[in-house]
């Protein structure tokens, strides 16, 4: 039956809607993972389960991953290669949770030797939480646990323990490379290049890893070489550290760029250049960073090469702080404490440049600055030392030993890189040129943030009050004095304070009063000496009067802000409550058988309201009771005698009686015998000392 084109229309409508819902809808399915494979052998004979008949099998952009009960958490499990490296030609990612390691075949006992991993050129892949050891290429070739021709990134992992006979003992680079959170150790090249060789066609990006124990006997760079330009290398909140070369034992690059920052590169040993070396034409940047305790020159600076060195410290080191024969900055940073046979801080070879700016350069033997002048920036000291410009002030900096005095970035041990502090009295402090201070580095390397801070990381400390601190150190300024309460007393007030945040220098405080909120005098302190403790009494002051105190810290660098507002009104002391009595009797003498009258006066001598008071007279023998009574509260007289008229125990309960005011009591009595008559009061009260009071009276005969 023939249809109208109507309905064909219609028909076909209804498909092609329905085509496009489908593809609407497969394009907003999330993709599912890309083969991903998992790790279920540590066998090395390319059945499935195996790593690597999982680098086949795995997608472009895939994952690979291991077997928790196969490579269980908290424990090392190995992979042993017998087959041959390991070629990654894919994009992917290796995850190993760092519970699994990947070996070589060993150099010590192997026949064919092999490296672990080759990085094919034009992939992408990360290598995350793996041991790569014991590979091994022998007897020619490069990269011994890693060839990386593409782009790699390394990340939680260690490489240790390979060996080549050529360069990278455990990574050859000649692509992009970032290693980041690793550690790289002994590793041993017979060229070049003892941890990482990257090539001059490879970019390196070292980034919060430890690099140590690395050597290259007979070749550079035992922890990092970096080859021939353009290639370029940047190492940050890293630890180069005991590595052994002929030269260059920390880092050694020859041509290209290399940036070193927030770094240790330390206790490294070379024939030359233990530290850091900087040649063929190279241009390299050492920015917040220490190089100490190497055996050699802490930096050797190259022919044609150029070196900036700022906010660093060179100290410590067996030879040169810095050896230089090419151009050379040194701007905000200290070198000292450096011994080489001939020099010492700076020597400059013949022709050649080194500019210094605000630095410090100090007790270096047998001489701080040697071979041809540095040229003198400004705000320089020389300490301890001959040799530098007579221009260079010669007051003592007061350096302290390197030591970790704290920072803004940890090291991957949890530390800080270590400076040398200034202490009380340097004349470093407050001296630098503040322009100096609050600027980027200086070229070829612009952009770096080290600008306004110390090597630390610290702010330093600009203005047209103190100025910045000369060399690596800025002494902070204390923060202001914290939770500060006023306590009052008699023309008095005692102030009291958490102690201020002052982590380079001891603080000391000053106390200043008003009589009004925010009228303190900050001309004057009322304190003559600076205050070290944490308490102070303000004396002399005027009771009833209100006073209104703050406190400033202060240490060599500055003062801090003022501390809150605490305000006390000094006051006469509140007296407890507290008894005086007294007895007096009339008349004196008296004859017997007159009337004799026994006056008692209490009196509350204290501030303070004196509760159920009582007044006690016993009578004596020898008089007959007439009559008593208080001005306040009311008398009683017991007595078991007869016949009763005769003495007794007369008692008053008085009550309350408030501060400053008295009772009187009267008792009145004849004397029945001459002689002489001793009658005693006694007052209590609740919590108050009692009182007596003794009359003695003479009486006699009709």
């Amino acid at each position: 039956m023939r249809q109208s084109r109507v309905g064909l229309s219609f028909r076909f409508g209804i498909v092609a809607l329905g085509s496009m819902l489908i593809a609407t809808l497969a394009a907003t399915v999330p993709a599912q993972a890309a083969n991903p494979q998992v790790v279920t052998s540590k066998l090395d004979d390319g059945t499935a389960g195996t790593l690597r008949s999982a680098l086949g099998a795995v997608d472009v952009g895939g994952t690979i991953t291991f077997d928790s009960t196969v490579f269980p958490a908290n424990t090392l499990t190995t992979i042993t290669l017998t087959t041959g490296e390991l070629t990654i030609a894919k994009n992917l990612t290796i995850q190993g949770l760092g519970r699994v390691a990947v070996n070589g075949p060993d150099f010590s006992v192997c026949s064919i030797c092999f490296r672990v991993f080759l990085v094919n050129s034009g992939v992408s892949a990360t290598i995350d939480g793996l041991t790569i050891s014991a590979g091994a290429e022998f007897p020619s070739g490069d990269g011994g646990g890693i060839l990386n021709n593409g782009n790699l990134a390394v990340t939680n992992s260690t490489i240790s323990g390979n060996t080549v006979s050529g360069n990278g003992g455990g990574i050859l680079n000649n692509g992009n490379l970032t290693v980041t959170n690793s550690t790289l150790s002994n590793n041993t090249s017979y060229s070049d290049g003892g941890a990482i060789y990257s090539s001059s066609t490879g970019t390196l990006t070292v980034t919060a890893s430890t690099i140590s124990g690395n050597t290259t006997p007979q070749g550079e760079g035992a922890g990092i070489y970096k080859g021939f330009a353009p290639g370029s290398m940047d190492v940050t909140n890293s630890i180069v550290s005991g590595n052994t070369a002929s030269l260059g034992g920390g880092i050694s690059q020859d041509g290209g760029f290399t940036t070193v920052t927030n770094s240790t590169i330390s206790n490294n040993n070379a024939g030359g250049a233990a530290g850091l070396q900087n040649t063929g034409g190279g241009t390299m940047t050492v920015n917040k960073s220490t190089i100490s305790g190497n055996n050699t020159d802490g930096i050797f600076n190259g022919l044609s090469s150029t070196l900036s060195v700022t906010n660093s410290t060179i100290a410590g080191n067996s030879g040169n702080g810095i050896f230089n024969v090419g151009t050379a900055r040194v701007t905000n940073s200290t070198i000292a404490g450096n011994s080489g046979n001939c020099c010492g801080g700076i020597d400059n070879g013949a022709g050649h440049t080194v500019t210094v700016t605000n630095s410090i350069i100090a007790s270096n033997t047998p001489a701080n600055c040697v071979g041809d002048p540095v040229t003198d920036g400004g705000y320089n000291i020389s300490f301890g030392g001959t040799g530098c410009p007579g221009t260079f002030s010669s007051g003592d900096p007061k350096l302290g030993s390197l030591a970790d005095n704290g920072g803004t970035t940890a090291l991957p041990d949890g530390s800080y890189v270590n400076t040398m502090a200034l202490g009380s009295g340097s004349v470093a402090i407050n001296a630098g040129n503040d322009t100096v201070c609050n600027a980027a580095p200086p070229p070829p390397v612009t952009n770096t943030g080290a600008g306004g801070v110390d090597q630390r990381g610290f702010k330093r400390t600009v203005g047209t009050g103190p100025h910045c601190d000369i060399g690596a150190f800025e002494v902070r300024v204390p923060g202001a004095p914290t939770g500060p309460t006023a306590t009052a007393g008699d023309t008095k007030v005692t102030l009291n304070w958490t102690a201020s945040a002052s982590p380079d220098l001891a603080a000391t405080y000053s106390v200043f009063k008003g009589l009004s909120p925010g009228g303190e005098d900050y001309n004057t302190s009322v304190n003559s000496t600076p205050i070290t403790g944490t308490t102070y009494t303000v004396e002399g002051l005027a009771n009833s009067t209100t006073y209104y105190f703050t406190l400033q810290a202060r240490n060599d660098a500055g003062k801090s802000d003022v501390s809150d507002e605490v305000s006390a009104t000094p006051q006469s002391p509140v007296l407890p409550a507290n008894f005086s009595i007294t007895n007096t009797d009339s008349p004196d003498p008296v004859t017997s058988g007159q009337t004799l009258t026994y006056t008692i006066v209490v009196t509350n001598t204290g501030d303070l309201t004196a509760n159920s008071v009582s007044v006690s007279d016993t009578l004596p023998t020898t008089v007959v009771f007439k009559s008593a009574s208080s001005s306040q509260g009311s008398c009683t007289r017991s007595t078991s005698n007869k016949p009763p008229s005769k003495n007794g125990t007369v008692t008053c309960t008085v009550g309350s009686l408030t501060g400053g005011s008295s009772v009187t009591i009267t008792i009145i009595v004849t004397p029945t015998k001459k002689g002489a008559l001793t009658n005693t009061a006694t007052v209590t009260g609740t919590g108050v000392t009692q009182k007596s009071a003794t009359a003695t009276t003479t009486v006699t005969g009709a």
